[in-house]
């Protein structure tokens, strides 16, 4: 007998063997699918905010006595970063300044490096007004110089953004 000649028996009981395994497995997976128990779902809690955290808008004021006896006073709002509208009525002595002068303001941040953020109050009826975009919460250094017919003062105030809840 030459070597090609011999055959090797076929194994049917791997065959069978094998497509058993396959079978048991679809089997197991269409029960296990018919008889899902679900489990409870987590109960979810309800996020609870501090109040203090929220930011509301809020009108803070501003008073402040420059040289020469120039008095201004006023407020600022929404009072957090972003755009805040200033309005301030400027006197001087007991009589108000008039409608003639410029009020022009220089903000930085003392111990922040950036470029000073500036703007030119606007007069409407007995008040200024105009607008600061102010990036963040703290304190900002303001300097003030109010120009008018005979007048020229030149001053330092401080806005503060308060953080919420303080």
């Amino acid at each position: 007998m030459s070597h090609t000649s011999i055959r090797r028996p076929r194994r049917a009981g791997r065959h069978v063997l094998a497509l058993g395994g396959v079978l048991l497995g679809v089997g197991l997976a269409f029960v296990s699918a018919d008889h899902h128990i679900a489990l409870p779902a987590a109960p979810t809690a309800t996020p609870r905010l501090e109040p203090r955290f929220i930011i509301r808008p809020r009108t803070v004021p501003i008073t402040a006595v420059l040289p020469h006896d120039l008095r201004l006073s006023g407020a600022y709002y929404p009072a957090y970063p972003g755009r805040n509208v200033l309005s301030l009525a400027a006197r001087r002595g007991a009589a108000p300044l008039g409608t003639s002068a410029r009020i022009a303001l220089s903000v930085t941040m003392p111990g922040m490096v950036m470029p000073p953020i500036r703007a030119t109050l606007a007069p409407s009826n007995t008040y200024y007004r105009g607008a600061l975009a102010l990036p963040m919460f703290g304190a900002y250094r303001v300097a003030v110089v109010v120009s008018a017919p005979h007048v020229h003062v030149t001053g330092t105030i401080t806005v503060t953004l308060p953080l919420p809840g303080r």
